[in-house]
């Protein structure tokens, strides 16, 4: 008998317990003594289901946009210091760590270039999940589908299939799973880390089922560290766990099948706390999650994304009325609560305190009307025009906004002549509902790849990955992430 049945333990126990009166779900049993819970089963079912065949054209492109936006931010972190620190630890051989010549194992790629994907928060997100879908899924399905010699069409049904895991039990979870403190990116996204693992690993159901099992123990992730070199951790740390939580079901170790709606499963503990079936569900029917009203939100500034509506009114602001920053005596930005408890630093002194506060990017957008990777350098942190900028900006909360709008605000400019000018965004540029042009994608790319490509090296790379899915070996891609120079150097 393999570890798959012994992990339910004897005949009935797991029924009996999955049928405690607190929490009601729906069981079945089928031929292999595998006791799942309703809920597991419609998340595997809707993993296992997505096909290219069957897909609609508008979850194909955002899924091609999320993957090459996740790759041209993580050629550019593998940059950063604490990207370094982590490939150092890496072992192995097998997949490639972008933006190096470097390899390791599958798990340990998914890892490290995770990291690279996050570190500096130019990475996109979603609801509703609540976290940054691609910097996980990314990695984990270059890293595997370039292992096992995939295809780009596998590699884009395993990358879709963790998008809808994620935003499935993102949904369940509520935003009040994010409300407590927990960072969804790594929480919830080690689930669609699983999920898409074990499709390029081509698990059936009942592995899929153990692995997410397994996944629900490795799931973690605090906002506590938001704004520390930890944070970037999380996605990395998903993205192995997932890797290694599907192969350690193909290997036979067994989860729990009600992991995620059971007992003292991930609902209970870390979501809204009710039963899986009175928990209002705002997916649409009948679509996957990445075509609805939040399936992928860009970064165009690399920073927190909840500070980017303000970014935006405060950048709009300044084209209006054209004002000289010395000209501003005071500015007032009106955020939800919620955008306010993500934002903390409000006297940022290193690069990544100064992504996870609003301060600041309003200072650097009135000053240098951008928002790139080089605004968030330690030496811009702290110009004393900055700090002096800093000093005019205040934060008030405000209830305004609907649940569906909640990163939105208004900023206000008070002038030295007593004018005033404000200015109200909800979705900032980069949501579906103000989506970035082809032409604003492909800068945001070339200026990530090209701290490390040859500018024909970046178009090449771009080229390639907006069809991915046409390409018949992802190793074929990977190599085209390695500069070209440092493989003769190497050579």
């Amino acid at each position: 008998m393999g570890y798959g049945r012994q992990g339910i333990g004897r005949k009935g126990q797991g029924i009996n317990r999955a049928c405690s009166k607190r929490i009601p779900i729906d069981i079945q049993v089928d031929a292999g003594l595998t006791v799942t819970g309703a809920f597991e089963r419609s998340v595997v079912d809707a993993a296992l289901a997505v096909n290219l065949d069957r897909v609609s054209a508008l979850a194909i492109e955002r899924a091609r946009i999320g993957l090459s936006d996740a790759v041209g931010i993580a050629i550019a972190g593998s940059r950063e210091p604490l990207a370094g620190t982590v490939r150092g630890f890496a072992a192995g051989t097998g997949a490639r760590l972008w933006g190096t010549t470097l390899r390791a194992g599958a798990a340990d790629a998914a890892w490290a270039n995770g990291v690279a994907a996050h570190v500096l928060d130019w990475d996109d997100y979603s609801h509703p999940m609540y976290g940054h879908c691609s910097s996980v899924l990314t990695p984990v399905c270059f890293a595997l589908a370039e292992s096992l010699g995939r295809s780009g069409r596998e590699l884009m049904e395993a990358w879709l299939a963790g998008h809808e895991v994620d935003a499935r039990i993102g949904d369940a979870a509520t935003v009040r799973h994010y409300r407590k403190g927990w960072h969804a990116t790594s929480s919830v996204g080690v689930f669609g880390a699983t999920a898409s693992a074990a499709r390029l690993l081509r698990l059936d159901a009942a592995q899929m089922t153990m692995a997410l099992g397994i996944a629900a123990s490795s799931c973690g992730g605090i906002r506590e560290n938001f704004g520390t070199t930890t944070k970037p951790l999380h996605a990395g740390q998903a993205a192995r766990a997932g890797v290694m939580a599907a192969l350690l079901a193909q290997a036979g170790v067994g989860g729990s099948p009600t992991a995620l709606s059971g007992r003292y499963g991930f609902l209970a503990l870390y979501g809204e706390g009710a039963p899986v079936g009175e928990v209002p569900s705002t997916l649409d029917a009948g679509k996957l999650a990445i075509e609805g009203e939040w399936g992928i939100v860009l970064k165009p500034y690399a920073c927190c994304g909840s500070s980017h509506p303000l970014i935006d009114a405060t950048l709009g602001l300044m084209d209006q009325a054209n004002p000289k920053p010395e000209a501003i005596r005071s500015i007032t930005c009106h955020i939800d609560p919620l955008t306010a408890s993500i934002l903390q630093f409000h006297d940022p002194r290193t690069p990544f305190e100064a992504r996870y506060s609003l301060e600041y990017p309003v200072a650097v957008a009135i000053l240098d009307r951008a928002g790139n990777a080089e605004q968030f350098e330690q030496a811009r942190v702290a110009a004393p025009d900055v700090r002096a900028m800093l000093a005019r900006v205040k934060v008030v909360d405000d209830l305004r906004n609907p649940e569906h709008s909640v990163f939105g605000g208004e900023v206000v400019f008070e002038l030295e002549d007593g004018s005033v000018l404000r200015k109200h965004v909800d979705h900032g540029l980069g949501h579906p509902l103000n989506p970035m042009s082809r032409a604003q994608r492909q800068a945001k790319f070339t200026s990530a790849t090209s701290l490390v490509l040859a500018p024909e090296e970046v178009d090449r790379l771009a080229a390639t990955l907006d069809r991915i899915e046409e390409i018949e070996s992802v190793g074929d891609v990977v190599e085209m992430m390695v500069p070209r120079a440092a493989r003769e150097m190497k050579s």
